[in-house]
């Protein structure tokens, strides 16, 4: 038997978490418990100026993301986004 569709499904709002997103046990997880990153922000410091240009993208980010392309064979910064 077919039954009527409810119409307001499409207006709830659903929070989702990214802690709801990764598994416990995520690869993902496993780094960023071992790792520290912060590291990174005194060896890049003298390459970006503090009040010229635009804003520049964090430098972890960076390095994260181009470790998940690794770890994960991605081959491309917009498949990685």
């Amino acid at each position: 038997m077919m039954g009527k569709r409810n119409q307001h499904h499409r207006s709830e709002n659903i929070t989702v978490t990214l802690e709801q997103l990764v598994p416990a046990d995520h690869l993902v997880r496993k780094v960023d418990k071992v790792m520290d990153f912060r590291f990174i922000y005194p060896l890049v410091e003298k390459l970006y100026c503090e009040n010229n240009g635009r804003p520049s993208v964090d430098s972890v980010l960076l390095i994260k993301m181009d470790l998940l392309q690794y770890l994960f064979g991605i081959s491309s910064i917009r498949k990685t986004i």
